[in-house]
């Protein structure tokens, strides 16, 4: 059996236990600025760990119930808000939300879409949506799918050609892909 550094390299970097109240669903290492950031969508907010201080930062006010979120480049932060038809666009230098994206309605009749999983390579950003049901709670009865958003129109629209799955979005950074499983 290899010894426990082997399995678990990053014990010795962390000497003390945090406690920090809120929610938390997705959790992403920054190596660029030596911070970890935590969506808490019970405070609506990205929480900031700086592992060289070993402390939290103030945290950064985004929509409603923040979910998922992904690096693109090293200077931005993009936050799926499952609570809110919209997406987060974070500036980690400014440490503050720039721009929120709505999402494009589909038709006045169709159930709300909100996001849940996102990822980015250097040529989109991908992210699925889950629907809202008619009670108010998800998931509901419209179809779920894969939608792109664009940082230079402020728009995120459906990608209908990539059909209606509702899983995981998967990137890659070297090379560029993206796949939707």
């Amino acid at each position: 059996r290899p010894p426990r550094s082997t399995l678990f390299p990053y014990t010795t970097l962390f000497r003390s236990i945090v406690p920090k109240s809120g929610t938390f669903t997705d959790i992403l290492a920054d190596p660029t600025r030596s911070r970890v950031y935590l969506t808490d969508s019970l405070n609506n907010q990205i929480q900031i760990f700086d592992t060289g201080l070993q402390t939290f930062l103030p945290p950064i006010d985004v929509g409603a119930a923040p979910r998922s979120m992904t690096l693109l480049g090293t200077n931005t932060l993009v936050v799926a808000n499952s609570a809110s038809e919209n997406i987060s666009v974070v500036d980690l230098n400014a440490l503050q939300q720039v721009q929120l994206i709505p999402l494009t309605p589909i038709s006045a009749t169709a159930s709300p879409l909100f996001p849940s999983i996102i990822a980015a390579t250097n040529n989109a950003i991908l992210f699925t949506t889950i629907p809202l049901a008619a009670n108010g709670t998800t998931p509901g009865n419209a179809s779920p799918g894969v939608w792109q958003v664009n940082l230079g129109s402020g728009q995120a629209y459906p990608r209908q050609n990539l059909g209606t799955l509702n899983s995981a979005v998967q990137a890659n950074t070297t090379d560029s892909r993206a796949m939707v499983v």
